[in-house]
């Protein structure tokens, strides 16, 4: 083969890389990384990619299932949730109530996590009881105030912090359920760094969609869900769908080996 003949064999191959990679495009496949990692979006609150807009009000009953490192069974737990859908003036916002409950039903803590319905731009959290005491917090745009105690018998700490940016709820599966979801897809995201202070922080959250499986859920059957991972330090995975109660199977497994499985026992939608 000639020089010349070589150097033609080197465009043409090199235009039909280019052709195959923009068809990829065209047709939502996103193209790897050069060094073979998945592209990481990074999502704001004024990127307006996450939508939740489409999220109706239900109330769901999850059932937790711990396991120590070495594989025993300990006493399982209910916990409550119920999304209600709140207009506040010229705003509809999504209201997220979570009960934890021991394995006799006794109520251990509420939280209650309130945010722009569209957006999920965080507006409030409020806590009750829960391991890192009591708060209440507001959120206007990056700016945080509030207060806080570490038990219900001390005084509340006055908080205000200005974030660098403004940050999405913390609502779990939920939250996830507004992102375009697709087979590898990944992002990072401004969440909020509560560690039960007077001194709360933005935190930098990850997701990754690592496959897709059809499960069983009480009260819907067979669903098709996306395993999503989270950055989460306790190796936390959502099983997502976008139809209501939106994420229907959780898990996660500390450093230590010990794990949990989140179940659903009981589903509805709420009529409003």
């Amino acid at each position: 083969m000639t020089i010349n003949s070589r150097i033609w064999v080197c465009v043409i191959t090199s235009l039909l890389i280019l052709f195959y990679i923009r068809i990829d495009l065209a047709f939502g496949f996103e193209a790897p990384s050069q060094n073979g990692e998945t592209k990481m979006d990074t999502v704001h609150i004024a990127s307006g990619v996450v939508d939740g807009s489409s999220i109706e009000p239900f109330k769901v009953t999850w059932k937790r299932f711990p396991k120590t490192a070495t594989g025993k069974s300990l006493a399982s737990n209910l916990i409550e949730e119920k999304v209600e859908l709140v207009d506040v003036e010229d705003r509809t916002l999504l209201k997220f109530t979570q009960v934890w409950k021991d394995s006799t039903g006794k109520t251990l803590f509420t939280t209650v996590r309130v945010a722009d319905h569209k957006t999920l731009a965080y507006k409030a959290f409020h806590t009750g009881g829960a391991p890192g005491g009591l708060a209440h917090l507001d959120f206007k745009g990056n700016q945080v105030t509030g207060g806080y105690a570490p038990t219900p018998e001390e005084v509340m700490q006055s908080i205000g912090v200005i974030l660098e940016e403004p940050v999405f709820a913390s609502f779990s599966g939920l939250l996830i359920t507004g992102f375009p979801l697709k087979d590898g897809y990944a992002a990072t995201f401004p969440g909020f760094g509560w560690g039960g202070t007077t001194n709360p922080k933005l935190n930098w959250e990850h997701i990754e969609v690592i496959d897709s499986e059809q499960i069983n859920v009480a009260g819907s059957g067979k669903v098709a869900t996306w395993i999503v991972k989270t950055s989460r330090s306790n190796g936390l995975r959502y099983w997502v769908t976008k139809e209501p109660p939106y994420f229907v199977k959780a898990y996660s497994e500390s450093a230590n080996g010990s794990s949990a499985t989140f179940e659903i026992v009981e589903w509805e939608r709420i009529q409003e």
